[in-house]
């Protein structure tokens, strides 16, 4: 089974720079993936594969492993049939389609490793009146077995609006009823709404689509929409029928913004693995993935508004667009329908929800969408779990809410519903809920709820238990019970009252103590301490690996998660393992391992293989391999090409504070004349700290689109301070150094001011004329010079600065 992404939206909805920042972000947190062949789910880091489809996007700010313009090119296209570039587009998507073996060729060498992000072009009318784009996706969908998920994306900024907004929601309806995939609308660009002026409501209106009727007296203000106001009213109650139509919100460059979306999309189709923010690797890496940070200036979408204008037109919004809506209505009724016809498994809403639910101890519910794809194909399997489970003694009861439905928001915000389905398992009338994690079969599921049904903890005759008591009562095995309960999610628990059926029958063993199995390290270890907090901590901390193992194996995937969320200090050994050294490399690591991890450090030792994603985060060459790398809170530190006796000599330098911390620096240049001076890690501190001067550093990333936009502004701000030889601007390639603990740089770019009167500020203006006045307002006294009273010092600045800025202008026209 192979996932991905079908990227779509207009023009300017910065479909490109999702599909460059996402398949970053994927690279580096790794995928995992379904085998059919095997029961479960394989672990292997996963590749990601971008698949340009838009004939008319020639610039490319991501590898690109497929590119529509290698079978053909809009330019010939336009120059050959004289056609303009709408009907361009049209024509290379129905060109593919007739050779989609082309493109099906080209995927078949992908699709066993990779994550797979079509990039479509912007053009609507794609998307909602042509087949071609829909059956392109439906080929590659039944010849390759994909599971998609189409991200629609459309520019935050429509929402200040009411027209453009009203306009967007029907594009979004209209598209998700004609591409008939997982579908999530995507407001994009949410860190720059602000931009366009306040909202008419909280932005919570806007995602969750509330009572458009709320938007008629805004829209009547507007002569343009005022003038169609029977047909507009129409259309919001088209929008409002069909109640499909929400949004999540994205901002490409913040780590937790992308990481919440992966989760959507995963859930969405199916692809489990989305508790990627548990780990603060995976975040770190996410971080490094998103690509310009929260403070940055609006991207050049010329034609945006045209086109929103456009869907608010006469022409729009009548009989083509409800023409299309009112067929495509009726077969979402009719499936609608179907789905309801089922008998076993209960249909609940907001109505009488909490009432079933309280009349069971244990009950599963299916949070659905009558139009998601992934829902209808569960539908069958859930219906026969159902019907089994009812013989069940006692009873297991499976239900279903129609979570798209109006009535039924507010039931599944409650229950964190985000994705189509969403199982969960209620508990003691509804006290607990908790995800259902199991298989998506008939069998999978009945085998999976007859255990989560029964108690957390069972009594057993032959197989390895936990819990060995005299009794089965008193306050020690109601503690371990109560912890079962808490973290029987992780972890199989057992009990019994006869030690012989330990493994190799240990009678020794008097209860009551908790004996907890190990496939590592030792082969168990006990505990007679059955405060619950004390228990807990017990399993968590026994039940986790001296030195953590860094491979594709799916046991240690939990194991990695709880490693790098870990705040402690981390050394990390990363080889080969295929190497006649591994071995040796093993035994003197876990010796390091028990010798310092009193030392408030965690071990881990990487396959370099596996751990391509990791190598990258965290600056490491494979070819300095094999290699230790210690990460603490401040510091960092590489021993490269490592011997294995040189291990432990090297971890005692480290715990004896004798080591110096590695830093990554670019060489220092021997050239620096610029305006804008060029730092790196080695002199920074020569440069900035120890200068006595006023700089402003900026660190910016070289793939960093707003990097690139604040370039010839930094310049002129230094030409126009040329004169002033207190006063430095540089910049540091952050991705190229190592950033020191003193700035929080978050993303990019950021700038960072320090006085030469030793103030460290952050600065986030954009335009040269704040920039001048910032540093004016900011900047230390000459050493000897008088303090100036503040209005002198203002009428100066003001002075200073108009006279700088044209002779900034003057030089930059020469």
């Amino acid at each position: 089974m192979v996932f991905g992404q079908v990227v779509i939206g207009p023009p300017g909805s910065g479909k490109t720079t999702y599909c460059n920042g996402m398949s970053q972000f994927l690279s580096l947190i790794g995928r995992l993936c379904a085998d059919e062949g095997r029961e479960g789910w394989e672990s292997e880091e996963r590749k990601v594969a971008v698949v340009n489809l838009d004939p008319a996007n020639d610039v490319l700010p991501y590898e690109c492993a497929i590119n529509i313009e290698n079978l053909i090119k809009l330019s010939d296209v336009m120059s050959e049939h004289s056609l303009g570039p709408n009907g361009g587009l049209v024509y290379c998507l129905d060109y593919l389609e007739k050779n989609i073996d082309w493109l099906e060729e080209k995927l078949e060498p992908l699709i066993e490793d990779h994550y797979l992000l079509f990039d479509f072009p912007g053009q609507v009318e794609l998307f909602f009146l042509h087949s071609n784009t829909r059956n392109i996706i439906n080929k590659l969908i039944k010849k390759l077995n994909l599971r998609l998920t189409a991200v629609h994306l459309i520019d935050a900024h429509l929402c200040c609006d009411p027209g453009k907004y009203v306009s967007a929601l029907l594009l979004s309806l209209s598209t998700m009823l004609h591409m008939e995939l997982p579908h999530i609308n995507v407001l994009s660009k949410i860190d720059l709404i602000e931009n366009y002026g306040n909202l008419a409501f909280n932005l919570n209106f806007y995602t969750d689509v509330e009572d458009l009727s709320y938007l008629q007296r805004h829209l009547d203000q507007d002569p343009r929409s005022a003038k169609y106001r029977k047909l507009t009213k129409e259309l919001c109650d088209v929008i409002d029928d069909f109640g499909l139509v929400n949004f999540t919100t994205l901002d490409i460059q913040d780590k937790e913004s992308v990481g919440n979306l992966v989760k959507l999309i995963d859930k969405s189709n199916g692809y489990i693995f989305s508790s990627i923010d548990s780990s603060v690797c995976c975040l770190a890496l996410a971080q490094r993935a998103a690509s310009c940070g929260s403070r940055r200036r609006r991207e050049g979408t010329e034609g945006e508004e045209n086109h929103a204008r456009l869907l608010c037109s006469p022409a729009m919004a009548s009989s083509r667009a409800f023409a299309l809506l009112l067929p495509l209505l009726l077969l979402a009724s009719a499936a609608s329908c179907a789905h309801s016809e089922a008998e076993a498994v209960l249909t609940l809403d907001a109505g009488n929800f909490t009432e079933v639910v309280g009349a069971h101890d244990f009950i599963v519910v299916e949070f659905y969408a009558p139009w998601c794809g992934h829902c209808n194909q569960l539908a069958p399997e859930y219906e026969e779990a159902a019907a089994a489970l009812r013989s069940h003694d006692p009873p297991i009861v499976l239900a279903k809410v129609d979570a798209s439905a109006d009535r039924n928001r507010d039931l599944a915000g409650k229950h964190d519903v985000q994705g189509y389905p969403t199982i969960r398992i209620l508990r003691g009338r509804g006290a607990s809920s908790h995800d259902y994690a199991g298989p998506r079969d008939a069998a999978g599921i009945v085998a999976y709820l007859k255990r989560q049904a029964g108690p957390a903890s069972v009594e057993i005759a032959t197989s390895p238990p936990v819990g060995v008591f005299p009794e089965l009562s008193g306050g020690e095995f109601e503690s371990f019970m109560a912890v079962a309960e808490k973290m029987r999610g992780d972890y199989d628990f057992r009990h019994t009252t006869d030690a012989g059926v330990l493994p190799r029958g240990d009678r020794t063993a008097r209860g009551p103590l908790v004996r907890l199995f190990k496939p590592f390290d030792e082969l168990f270890v006990d505990s007679q301490e059955f405060d619950r907090d004390a228990l807990e901590k017990f399993i968590e901390a026994s039940g986790f690996p001296t030195v953590v193992t860094f491979d594709t194996g799916p046991a240690n995937q939990k194991y990695l998660l709880k490693y790098f969320d870990n705040a402690g200090t981390k050394a990390m050994l990363f080889l080969s393992f295929s190497d006649d050294r591994a071995e040796a490399f093993r035994t003197q690591f876990h010796e390091a391992a028990k010798q310092y991890s009193a030392n408030n450090i965690s071990f881990l030792i990487g396959d370099v293989t596996a751990s391509q994603g990791a190598l990258q985060y965290f600056g490491l060459k494979e070819s300095d391999v094999p290699l230790i790398f210690i990460l603490a809170s401040k510091s960092k530190y590489i021993k490269p090409t490592v011997e294995p006796d040189q291990v432990l000599p090297y971890l005692k330098e480290y715990t004896d504070g004798t080591l110096a911390p590695h830093v990554k620096s670019e060489p220092i240049p021997e050239v620096n004349d610029q305006p804008v001076k060029t730092v790196v890690a080695d002199n920074l501190r020569e440069v900035v700290f120890n200068s006595g001067k006023n700089v402003l550093l900026e660190f910016y990333a070289p793939w960093c689109g707003h990097c690139h936009k604040l370039a010839p502004i930094l310049e002129e701000v230094a030409v126009s301070l040329k004169d002033d030889e207190d006063v430095v601007i540089a910049k540091m390639d952050g991705t190229a150094n190592d950033v020191p603990s003193d700035f929080a740089v978050e993303g990019y770019p950021s700038m960072y001011f320090y006085s030469s009167g030793g103030n460290l500020l952050p600065y986030d203006g954009r335009t040269a004329e704040e920039i001048i006045d910032f540093i004016t307002k900011n900047k230390g006294s000459r050493p000897g010079e008088a303090t100036t009273t503040e209005s002198v010092k203002d009428e100066l600045g003001s002075w200073e600065l108009q006279v700088r800025r044209c002779s900034a202008a003057d030089s930059l026209r020469t």
